[in-house]
């Protein structure tokens, strides 16, 4: 059930985060046309990626390896999915389309993890408010 839960969870991110970029690819450049073949291309290359990367997440669930190792996993197993999606995508049509892609999953991967730190530290405050409410109770 835990697999599924993250493949999930990426799935939505992944898809979340490409209609942003689609959305934002749109408004600055407006002469772009996007057909509906090329839009369900983009979109199985989102749900694709949000899977896989959903389901490495899971890599945080083990005490294997340290935090930091882990991290580094993921973010290379990430930055593996940007590049094959980039590729398969037709993303990269020049250098700096290249470095823009990479500096779009910096961005998104920076944000993602912010909202699960706050996510993560309200969780850990309900909890010790919790337990000091019990505490105080005995």
């Amino acid at each position: 059930m835990k697999i599924i839960r993250s493949c999930l969870i990426g799935l939505l991110i992944g898809l979340s985060c490409s209609y942003v970029l689609i959305t934002i690819d749109a408004v600055t450049n407006p002469d772009a046309v996007l057909n509906g073949g090329n839009l369900l291309e983009q979109l199985l290359i989102a749900a694709a990626m949000g899977i896989a990367i959903g389901f490495v997440t899971l890599i945080f669930d083990t005490a294997f390896f340290s935090l930091p190792v882990q991290l580094l996993i993921h973010l290379s197993f990430v930055t593996l999915c940007v590049f094959i999606g980039g590729i398969v995508g037709s993303w990269f049509s020049d250098f700096s389309s290249f470095l823009l892609v990479f500096l779009n999953e910096l961005i998104i991967y920076a944000l993602v993890w912010f909202f699960i730190l706050l996510t993560t530290k309200r969780e850990v405050d309900e909890i010790n408010e919790y337990l000091q409410s019990r505490k105080r109770i005995k």
